[in-house]
């Protein structure tokens, strides 16, 4: 068993850690996150199905100022977690790339922390190599991007009909905001705006993503 580093040891909050407890041996491994501005961190883990245990941590080695909880943590859901706490477990069904995000409040007494499926991958490749992938190796990568106005039906007969001049009438009222789908996943909703001369969305909402 790995040894808990000193409560008295100095560690900034400057970076975060995820420390795993491996079942087979009972050793920590710990990967680190990628820090950004105003406390944010991401972390993208490569991962088997089964159950991860851990906790999140300012150090690379398990220490008593790690941040857990009490409750078993589940995809999609942003726990609480705070410094001492119990370490954390995970079921993971399915094998995949995860997105960890994690947000520092509260002079470093709490943090915010989220995990959700990004990239669903091979049973077998994710056991082959269980590790961290760099944020940046994603970043670089085309997604395509859709802005729905708004839908509508019509019958086969009306569709025959449609000619030059022919008006469609939609499901949304005019002024109703507008779907931002990215990689076929809605992510935000906006309004319609003309600048420098071309059409564009101005972002309102900002939407968790499924």
């Amino acid at each position: 068993m790995a040894d808990l580093v000193s409560e008295n040891e100095e560690t900034t909050m400057d970076s975060l850690y995820l420390v795993r407890e491996e079942v087979a041996d009972g050793e920590h491994r710990s990967v680190p996150f990628e820090a950004h501005e105003s406390g944010q961190f991401t972390l993208l883990l490569k991962l088997p199905p089964g159950t991860c245990k851990f906790q999140i941590s300012p150090s690379a080695k398990p220490t008593a100022k790690a941040f857990g909880g009490k409750e078993a943590m589940e995809l999609g859901q942003q726990v609480k977690l705070h410094p001492g706490g119990e370490p954390l477990s995970l079921s993971i069904t399915e094998a995949g790339i995860y997105l960890f995000q994690a947000e520092v409040r509260e002079d470093d007494q709490e943090l915010r922390l989220s995990a959700r499926l990004r990239f669903q991958l091979d049973a077998d490749a994710a056991e082959e190599d269980a590790s961290e992938v760099p944020l940046g190796h994603f970043l670089d990568m085309e997604l395509p991007v859709f802005f729905e106005i708004a839908q509508g039906s019509i019958e086969l007969g009306e569709a025959a009909d449609i000619r030059i001049g022919s008006t469609v009438m939609l499901d949304s009222p005019v002024g109703d905001l507008v779907n931002v789908i990215v990689a076929g996943k809605l992510v935000a909703k906006g309004q319609l705006v003309v600048e420098y001369g071309q059409v564009s969305v101005f972002i309102l909402e900002i939407l968790p993503v499924k």
